[in-house]
């Protein structure tokens, strides 16, 4: 695909690879850590870094201080 930036349903929003190019980069890395040619630490910050910045939820923060 030559189209290097994918529309995003949030306004204002591209993302860097058209949706082919970002699905074989996943698939990439799954199969990289699936045969243990990788620790799958660049999959997992792939997927989670967004969401590392969000608090722990007051109740969830209880219970792991158990």
């Amino acid at each position: 695909m030559t189209d290097m930036t994918l529309k995003s349903p949030v306004a204002g929003v591209e993302l860097p690879l058209a949706l082919t190019d970002l699905e074989a980069v996943i698939d990439r890395q799954i199969r990289a850590f699936l045969d243990g040619d990788s620790d799958g630490g660049e999959l997992l910050h792939g997927l989670y870094d967004d969401s590392i910045d969000e608090p722990v939820p007051a109740r969830l923060a209880v219970l792991l201080r158990r």
